[in-house]
């Protein structure tokens, strides 16, 4: 069999398991397995049965992989978790989050079910005492299943805990109090972390140290990961293909002039060297923790050994399909990861273009090889991404022989000498290395100050990404002539230069999406030629701003109406003006934006108040709360701007925060049928009057609620009341961010998740989640 029909088998298998997100269906898909793999031994030809029998291992090893969430039964209910730290970061409050690997898990009230298959979970624990990477602890812990936003053209962080295999999210509880039940384990990696820190001064080159040599990325914090980001260098600093490759190779070659000193007549034919060279760089992955890169390139060099000493003449891509399979089969989830992909993309177009050229070898064709790959690879990581570094080819051109021909020798050298009682060649090493690492820094600086990271918008991000794997990837491949790759090239422009205009909304039409924020709300509306904002969005106690990650900055809007001051829908302000540009803003008080007064006093701002009506593009905006007769309400929530709009093909409202006696004096001023309706205080059971939806008729009702929020909203009470007179109910911790579009055949909903809910139009909520 194959090593590509083997390894297209465990992809298919992988995929699939990974594709069954219900987990009622595991008992059911493991006996249909086991049944398979039995028939396909006893009745199949050799070659299928191991196919078959690929595909059901790596199969069963994709539901498996994705049954590790926590039940949703035991969703905020209090777990006792024993585990060890394997990842930990200090927040500038003192705080800590981590990744515990569990050992056990249950929960405190025994009347509950078990929560076994949880293995890894990541935690927000307030102040903490100290901790250290490797210790066991015994915590309590309110958890929910792993989950995050979903908005377009966004950051998905639920796919990214996914791909980690972190199961819950939540945060530690002083009772019953954590104890800590072991010390981290005496390991290789550690000992040498720590005899090589006794060396090193510079706190830079000490994070360069541990990132190159051992393979320790957490090292690294967030302005690091910026700079890196900003030139495109971030492959450099995880141990990937190319440094497990240069280390195989150094002692390869040290093996082999030790053995032509030693047997100059047979070293050729030796094989030792060989296996040598295998054995070190086994190790060099494994004090990187064999992350997936590492891993695929020792595998990859472990084949290619095998051939060059003679052993046997592997086919080119051997090695490479051989890698990707045993990756996916021991961690199906790792398919769902970019940078693996990346990294075999890189391989691969390294062996298709080197296979069939000519000369192989000389500056001219490594420097050829490093520009259109350089091309290629950030065409991809922009699809994969969404972002690009506007330097990365001419910065990597100098800082891949940078780090592998200066840095990763000194650092490695620094290492061996460490080992050693005398301490100043080590000193002298390490020194050096802090020197070369400072220049490099610099350099990266001077970069990103004069070339930040580029978020293109969305629409372009499909075209530029197709524009740079399509030219990296004729320049790559031999065989063409410079003239037919010239001409292809400048027929690929287009793709990039013709302008792209997303469908414009007709005169009278408008756009509302309601995005995913957590416990908030934040929802933008578009007419033919104007933007409006309705609250900011929450900015949470630990400071994370949801408003950041919707938009690249420079978004323009023509007007932001924040509807009070509550720190779930006015928190992300202070964001908003850093990155965007508002025209005008309304709110029930100035003081509702919670702004500096010497900014305060230079907004373009004026308070909200009923009867207030303007037309954009066939559209009429108009404000129906708080009235202009009498004084502000002392409640917050009370004061909330109540927005009206209305097109050609109906009318939609936001009711902020007000509660139900609000709700019945607007009552007056209501038609039926509304197209839609933003529910009052994110469905409280305070909210959603009988009255006034007996009044409106909404055909959809759209909840912006938190998954799992600790206020239970929407309540199961307002559920049931517009479950009795509207159409369709929509909740953005379900369904992610929800876009209503209302134009002359009615309004229509999509959701940014496929729905779970019952009825092909609209999803069904009987339940707070």
């Amino acid at each position: 069999m194959g090593a590509a029909s083997a390894t297209l088998s465990i992809l298919a298998g992988a995929a699939l398991g990974i594709g069954i997100e219900d987990g009622r269906w595991t008992s059911l898909a493991w006996s249909g397995l086991l049944a398979s793999l039995l028939c396909a031994l006893v009745c199949l030809p050799v070659r299928l049965s191991m196919m078959l029998a690929l595909f059901t291992l790596a199969l069963a090893h994709g539901l498996s992989a994705v049954d590790r969430r926590l039940p949703e039964g035991l969703a905020q209910q209090t777990l006792s978790l024993e585990g060890r730290i394997v990842e930990l970061e200090w927040r500038e409050d003192g705080s800590a989050r981590l990744v515990l690997v569990l050992d056990s898990c249950a929960p405190i009230d025994s009347s509950l079910p078990g929560c076994a298959r949880l293995s890894r979970v990541r935690l927000s624990w307030f102040a903490p005492p100290e901790l250290a990477v490797g210790e066991r602890w015994r915590v309590s812990a309110r958890l929910r299943p792993a989950h995050g936003l979903a908005n377009p053209d966004a950051f998905d962080y639920g796919a990214w805990l996914m791909r980690q295999s972190i199961g819950a999210t939540g945060g530690v509880r002083a009772a019953p109090g954590a104890v800590r039940l072991a010390a981290p384990r005496a390991s290789a990696r550690a000992w040498l972390e720590r005899r090589v820190s006794t060396h090193i001064e510079a706190p830079a080159a000490l994070r360069w140290a541990r990132g190159l040599v051992l393979g320790d990325a957490s090292a690294f914090g967030p302005s690091d990961w910026s700079l890196l980001n900003d030139t495109g260098t971030t492959h450099l600093v995880v141990v990937s293909g190319m440094h497990v490759g240069m280390v195989s190779l150094w002692a390869l070659g040290a093996a082999r002039l030790a053995a032509r000193l030693f047997t100059p007549g047979s070293w050729r034919q030796a094989r030792w060297p060989w296996l040598l060279a295998l054995g070190v760089s086994f190790c060099y992955v494994a004090l990187s923790g064999f992350g997936p890169p590492a891993t695929r390139a020792w595998v990859m060099a472990v084949a290619v050994a095998w051939a060059a000493s003679g052993q046997h003449a592997f086919a080119s891509f051997t090695g490479w399909w051989l890698a990707l399979g045993l990756l996916v089969l021991f961690d199906p989830l790792v398919i769902l990861r970019p940078g693996l992909w990346l990294s075999f993309i890189a391989v691969a177009a390294l062996l298709i273009g080197w296979r069939w050229r000519r000369r192989r070898s000389g500056p001219l064709a490594l420097l050829h090889t490093q520009l259109t790959l350089g091309v290629l690879l950030d065409g991809a990581a922009l699809f994969s991404f969404g972002r690009l570094a506007p330097l990365s080819l001419p910065l990597n051109l100098v800082a891949i022989p940078w780090v592998t021909m200066v840095l990763m020798p000194l650092g490695l050298l620094g290492t061996l000498c460490a080992l050693l009682p005398s301490v100043e060649p080590a000193r002298t090493i390490w020194l050096l290395f802090a020197l070369a690492v400072a220049a490099f820094e610099g350099v990266l600086a001077l970069a990103a100050g004069a070339a930040p990271g580029w978020e293109p918008p969305a629409a372009r991000v499909l075209p530029i990404a197709a524009l740079m794997v399509s030219i990296g990837t004729l320049w790559l491949l031999p065989g063409f002539s410079l003239r037919w790759r010239l001409v292809v090239s400048i027929a690929l422009l287009p793709l990039v230069l013709a302008p792209l205009r997303s469908p414009q909304l007709p005169e009278g039409a408008f756009r509302l999406t309601l995005y995913d924020v957590g416990q908030g709300q934040l929802a933008e509306i578009e007419t033919r030629s104007h933007r409006l904002l309705y609250d900011a969005g929450p900015r949470t106690f630990g400071g994370f701003v949801a408003l950041e990650r919707l938009w690249p900055p420079g978004r323009r809007f023509d007007l932001a109406v924040i509807s009070h001051a509550d720190l779930d829908h006015a928190g992300g302000v202070a964001a908003l003006l850093d990155r965007h540009r508002v025209a005008r803003w309304r709110a029930p008080l100035l003081e509702s934006l919670r702004l500096p007064p010497t900014l305060a006093a230079t907004l373009a701002f004026s308070a909200c108040r009923a009867g207030e009506a303007w037309r954009w593009d066939g559209v009429t905006f108009r404000f129906l709360w708080p009235p202009v007769e009498e004084p502000l309400s002392s409640e917050e929530n009370q004061r909330s701007c109540v927005l009206s709009i209305e097109g050609e093909g109906g009318r939609v409202l936001l009711l902020g925060d007000i509660d139900q006696r609000i709700e019945h004096r607007l009552l007056p001023v209501l038609s039926a049928p509304l197209v839609a309706m933003v529910s009052a205080h994110h469905g409280s059971a305070s909210s959603s009057a009988r009255a006034l939806l007996v009044r409106a008729r909404p055909q959809h009702v759209l909840h912006s609620a938190g998954y799992f929020n600790a206020f239970r909203h929407p309540a199961d009470a307002a559920v049931r009341r517009i479950d009795e007179w509207a159409g369709c109910q929509w909740n953005t911790a379900i369904d992610g961010a929800l876009r209503l579009t209302v134009g002359a055949g009615g309004g229509r909903v999509e959701a940014e998740r496929n729905p779970r809910g019952v009825g092909p139009e609209c999803v069904g909520v009987s339940s707070s989640p």
